[in-house]
């Protein structure tokens, strides 16, 4: 694998996120669906050996690469990889950019984990020190509260949106007007969940867990979490440790 150009993707339900792997991972490229297409996945005459791929997107994926083409590897969910072992009882019904996520965390940092990734729903994963995995939540995620409370009509939207701007610490979590309350509301609802499953991880292994972040909306969680960074590329890191496991 040393010598492979790897092209990995990220396709989630919004978004889609790449990057390229010769020796080392390069940076992270994301966009939305409506904006990319397959020349941006390529950089000057680049050519992958292999595009590895974890799509959530169901047929969106079809529109950016061949999904005939040999060198296409679709990621699947499995029981053991990369150091990690999954809780769920069928492996297989896990989401594809949880698993790589999670094998993305554990390669990045050692020790208990919690791996959350804040996009279009929000997932918490815990990772005890030995990368078994401990089980997990999914929940509606920021913009998906926002909506079931809404709807797409209302002016309040683009206010609550607006509203992030402005809450950023708890000191400032106790709203003053209706949009800073819908801000807020969906915030530490999202915030506690992750809290939770810190809490929960403490409690199992008797040590400090380290919350990893990626996803759209991490930097909006991470001023309201403690021992926490953002690392926005695990699912694309998680690629890559399954890659050499497969070549």
């Amino acid at each position: 694998m040393a010598s492979e150009s790897l092209l990995l993707i990220d396709a989630g339900n919004s978004r889609v996120k790449w990057a390229w792997w010769q020796g080392k991972l390069g940076s992270q490229h994301t966009s939305s669906w409506v904006d990319v297409s397959s020349d941006d996945l390529y950089t000057g005459d680049r050519k992958a050996d292999r595009i590895v791929v974890a799509n959530v997107s169901g047929q969106q994926i079809r529109g950016l690469i061949d999904t005939e083409d040999a060198r296409v590897v679709f990621v699947e969910s499995v029981r053991e990889a990369g150091g990690v072992t999954n809780a769920y009882r069928d492996p297989t019904q896990m989401g594809v950019d949880r698993w790589a996520a999670m094998i993305g965390a554990r390669h990045h940092r050692p020790g208990p984990l919690v791996v959350v990734d804040a996009g279009t729903a929000l997932t918490v994963d815990m990772l005890d020190t030995d990368g078994k995995h401990l089980g997990g939540v999914i929940a509606p995620g920021y913009r998906m509260m926002l909506s079931s409370l809404l709807g797409n009509t209302s002016d309040i939207a683009e206010l609550a949106t607006a509203a992030a701007d402005r809450i950023a610490g708890d000191d400032e979590i106790a709203a003053r007007s209706t949009s800073e309350a819908i801000h807020s509301g969906s915030l530490i609802a999202l915030v506690s969940l992750v809290r939770h499953g810190q809490e929960f991880l403490a409690r199992r292994t008797q040590s400090p867990p380290r919350i990893l972040l990626c996803g759209g909306d991490a930097d909006m969680l991470l001023p309201l979490l403690h021992n926490a960074e953002i690392v926005a590329d695990l699912v694309l890191r998680g690629l890559v440790v399954i890659a050499g496991e497969q070549s």
